[in-house]
């Protein structure tokens, strides 16, 4: 009988054998191993790209009721419009929510950006008359006419109802310590050369 010989990818090796069923390991090399890893989360990465689409009731066209059955969706898990291949999740991450119904409106009104990636923080609608009592979604959505609400700034966020602010980021926080070591070496030379120039 012949001699059967197959390659797989999986694993750290390769293997061939016999059609008697003998199997014999050979093992690749470790930069060949870490090349195929590298190509395989390539892949997934390319796969996982969010589309963004904001057509959530897959009608072919994006409309004011997508924004309306997101809304429902969000507001009160009434999500049984959401039918495009992502559900009523037009960001992608993995939740409906009031960012999502910003991704729509900043489609629908035609905005330029990324409508997934757009700054987001804590808002208090006014309106519609059902809307939860603080939301997180871009500011352009809470404080022009879909929400009419106070926006209260980038990273903000909603906790038991009420808007919280934002804390500064470990970077953020660098530069605050930064900026108050040069305000006080600034005030410290200033000092010694105030007594410098005292008479003695």
């Amino acid at each position: 009988m012949g001699t059967f010989i197959s390659h797989s990818s999986v694993g750290l090796g390769t293997w061939s054998g016999g059609l008697g069923g003998r199997i014999v390991m050979k093992r690749t090399s470790v930069p060949f191993a870490i090349g195929m890893l590298f190509v395989a989360l390539n892949s997934q990465a390319v796969q996982a790209v969010c589309t963004c689409a904001a057509d959530v009731n897959n009608s072919g066209i994006l409309e004011f009721v997508d924004l309306v059955i997101t809304y429902d969706c969000a507001r009160a898990g009434l999500c049984a419009g959401c039918t495009a291949a992502n559900g009523c999740d037009v960001n992608c991450d993995g939740t409906v929510d009031f960012v999502d119904v910003g991704a729509i409106w900043w489609q629908f009104v035609h905005n330029p950006g990324d409508p997934c990636n757009q700054p987001r923080g804590a808002c208090t609608p006014t309106n519609p008359g059902n809307a939860p009592p603080c939301v997180v979604t871009y500011e352009e959505v809470c404080t022009g006419q879909l929400f009419v609400g106070t926006y209260y700034g980038n990273g903000s966020t909603c906790q038991n109802g009420q808007p919280q602010p934002s804390v500064p980021t470990v970077s953020e926080w660098g530069l605050i310590a930064m900026t108050l070591l040069g305000l006080v070496a600034g005030a410290t030379l200033l000092l010694r050369l105030r007594r410098s120039t005292l008479p003695q």
